[in-house]
């Protein structure tokens, strides 16, 4: 109906152009259509294109069969396009006609004739026609038509679209999926009925037989970090051509392992998260036996200490400071097989590491004993995982903390170093009481230069502030990654040795004689920076000294983007007088856009204390006193939004360094595993170093209150060790991976980081 009312609404919109009138010729300019083919015999359920010219304009045409505008289903039908699709079965009487008109002027039309023919008749198999499948397995069935148009299937398992459970299941595209169990009977119907006409249907038979399982040998196997197992697939006691997949829940690639078609399975270099546990799994290749497994659980070996990495120390060798940076070489398998060192204490020295052994445990503690061209140095290490490291010096006589990093080989070269960098600096005071400390930016280009930079320095009672700075650096070696960096500004020329990481990180040490400072350079976000740019809560520890003593301040805070410091409680352990839970407010301000210079004017329990900030990649900020008070460095972390007491538990590694008053006063470091419950219990294991006195395994045993709405906790805790048998801690947790740690009793002054992997 539709199409007549077209038609008859062309055709008088044709008589209404014309005048209302007829015309027994064609007008000079009228269209003409012309039409190919004129005639064709077509085949049932098949098509032919028929192609339709319009001369003298430049509109198209409108298709008719028979008539009907588009055709029908008993005659066929055309497309827009003139592609004409014959009927599924011979009409009466067996030729149509095909009509194109034109749309300008209806009066012009031509047609053709078409013969539609019986052709090839509609048939359909289906492959496999018969075949035994084992229980939950999978088979591909797939339909042919001998046609290559309306080649659609609707699949059925026993008569039931798409199967069930008890039978099986079919997909649209035919996968068929054995029941987990065998049916009575055993046998089940496949049938492909074709779409466009359902009387074509074809069948194929399936036998459910009770499927043989792989056997997987061993079923369960403990494998070192790094290190090689077997495994064999059998059936029937047979060999098996098998598929070999791993699962565990690392995100890395990589952190499950890796194993070869012929089942050998090596382990990360790292156990991955939850027990370090990995699922192997065997499939049959042509699925004649049911899929097993095999359990491994990955343990920390000498083996999740491989490769190169960059290492910075600060301590005191017999009452003599000393800093240094370098790179060494663990070779996976209990043996250092090179690297180089630069120290600084009395003077400058690059060393040649030469080898060595080390050990590590299964719960990621060990020692490494390294040989240099100085002397012998003994190390006590706790991994975090294969990237990252805790290192304690343990030699009779001298005291140390610092941190080890993989080493990204394939970035030693010198346009690595590019873009924008923060500073961080730290070490004693030249020729004053007290400690030192730097933090910056800078921009470096990736060919040597650096500019751009700001400065704020702290020595003592000493403070120079917003210094401009520029200077040089030299690509790094290709061996270790070592170069060197240069630094001038209205503070001086200073000169360091860098050792890259990659190209968001590098250690480094200061080499100028009398000026012991060691630290980081880490790239900075993406700036211009504004008071948004540090909007959030943040914990906080920093640490160093004043001239009565050492110090260290842990502190939750909150910049609110606007320039508030507010909601801040702080806890103050300067030379052991202590201050606990003291109110802390201020305003902050940022001071220069491109590097992010920022300074935060606050008040802890109504001292006026000032400091700078300078933001590192990660909602991290480097944390510098720039008051004249006392020299104190640190960093503060953008705390998790959800923050709670919760999230304080699982497995961290630990460093803590400071300063002992009262069993062997001097220099203490720590390095170990704390395991908060989440709660209010902590235990661990520690190795200390008091003042060049060495205790390893100690034993640790604490409590803790914890406030949920800020994300801190305090507790008393003790340890097996007489060099550290008891002290007062205050926690501070950032997220569910990191927390900040200060010792606040009168005892000593330690501060440091607890890190899960």
């Amino acid at each position: 109906m539709k199409s007549r009312l077209l038609l008859l609404v062309v055709s008088l919109s044709v008589l209404v152009a014309c005048g209302g009138g007829s015309s027994s010729s064609t007008p000079t300019n009228s269209a003409v259509v012309s039409l190919s083919p004129s005639t064709a015999s077509v085949p049932v359920n098949t098509t032919a294109q028929f192609t339709a010219t319009v001369s003298n304009s430049s509109s198209g045409v409108y298709w008719l069969v028979n008539g009907v505008i588009g055709g029908g289903l008993a005659t066929g039908t055309i497309s827009v396009a003139g592609l004409y699709s014959a009927p599924a079965v011979i009409p009466s009487p067996a030729t149509v006609t095909i009509t194109a008109t034109s749309l300008s002027d209806t009066t012009q039309a031509t047609s053709a004739t078409v013969t539609i023919t019986a052709g090839t008749a509609l048939s359909l198999t289906i492959a496999p026609s018969a075949v035994s499948i084992y229980t939950s397995r999978t088979q591909q069935f797939i339909a042919t038509f001998n046609t290559t148009a309306n080649t659609g299937v609707t699949w059925e398992v026993n008569a039931t679209i798409g199967g069930d459970a008890t039978h099986g299941t079919i997909s649209s595209t035919g996968l068929y999926t054995a029941p987990a169990t065998v049916p009575s009977p055993a046998a089940v119907t496949i049938t492909a009925i074709s779409q466009s006409d359902p009387t074509k249907t074809v069948t194929a038979q399936v036998t459910v037989v009770l499927g043989t399982t792989i056997v997987v040998l061993p079923i369960f196997a403990t494998v070192p970090a790094g290190a090689t197992q077997a495994f064999t697939a059998t059936a029937n006691s047979q060999p098996l051509t098998v598929t070999w997949t791993l699962n565990c829940n690392s995100t890395q690639t990589g952190g499950c392992g890796s194993i070869t078609s012929a089942g050998v399975y090596t382990a990360p270099s790292f156990p991955p998260p939850g027990g370090g546990a990995v699922a192997i799994t065997a499939t049959s290749t042509d699925q004649s036996a049911l899929p097993a497994g095999a359990n491994v659980v990955v343990q920390i070996s000498n083996g999740s200490l491989v490769g190169n990495y960059a290492f910075s120390f600060a301590g005191k060798n017999s009452g003599t400071a000393y800093a240094s940076a370098g790179s060494i070489t663990f070779d996976g398998g209990g043996n250092i097989t090179g690297g180089s060192e630069d120290v600084n204490a009395v003077a400058a020295t690059s060393l040649a590491i030469t080898g060595g052994t080390y050990h590590i445990g299964i719960d990621g503690r060990g020692n490494a004993t390294v040989q240099t061209s100085g002397g012998t140095e003994t190390w006590q290490i706790v991994i975090k995982d294969n990237t990252k490291a805790f290192v304690m010096r343990a030699d009779a006589g001298t005291t140390g903390s610092g941190t080890l990093y993989l080493q990204d080989v394939t970035k030693f070269a010198i346009g690595s170093v590019n873009g924008n960098y923060a500073l961080q600096l730290s070490g004693p005071a030249a020729g004053q009481t007290g400690s030192a400390a730097i933090a910056g930016a800078f921009a470096a280009n990736g060919a040597g230069g650096i500019s751009g930079g700001k400065l704020d320095a702290s020595a003592g009672t000493t403070v120079s502030t917003a210094l401009s700075a520029n200077g040089l650096y030299t690509a790094p070696a290709a061996a270790t990654g070592r170069g060197t960096l240069t630094l001038a500004s209205t503070y001086g020329t200073q000169n360091f040795a860098y050792y890259l990481v990659d190209a968001t990180r590098a250690v480094l040490v200061e080499t100028d004689a009398g000026k012991i400072l060691r630290g980081d350079l880490v790239k900075q976000p993406a700036g211009p920076f504004t008071l948004g740019s540090f909007a959030g809560s943040y914990a906080m520890v920093v640490s160093g000294a004043n001239t009565q003593g050492p110090l260290a301040l842990g502190a939750i805070f909150t910049l609110d983007g606007a320039g508030a410091v507010s909601s801040g409680v702080a806890d103050v352990n300067a030379n052991g007088n202590v201050q606990n839970q003291v109110v802390l407010t201020g305003t902050y301000l940022v001071t220069d856009a491109t590097t992010g210079r920022s300074e935060a004017t606050v008040s802890i329990n109504g001292q006026a204390r000032k400091f700078v900030l300078y933001p590192e990649s990660g909602s991290v900020n480097t944390v510098l006193e720039i008051d004249g008070v006392q020299t104190t460095i640190g960093r503060a972390y953008l705390q998790a939004s959800n923050v709670s007491m919760s999230l304080f538990q699982g497995s961290y590694v630990t460093n803590l360094v400071g300063t002992d008053f009262i069993n062997s006063p001097g220099e203490e470091d720590a390095t170990g595993i704390f395991t908060p419950n989440g709660g209010s219990a902590l235990t661990g294991t520690l190795d200390v170093n008091d003042n060049g006195a060495i205790a390893r395994n100690a034993t640790v045993q604490a409590s803790y209150l914890g406030s949920t709405a800020v994300g801190r906790a305090f507790g008393p805790l003790t340890t097996s060790s007489s060099t550290l048998s008891s002290a007062q801690f205050v926690y501070y947790v950032v997220d569910a991976n990191r927390a900040l740690v200060l010792e606040n009793d009168s005892s000593r002054v330690l501060a440091g980081a607890m890190e899960k992997p």
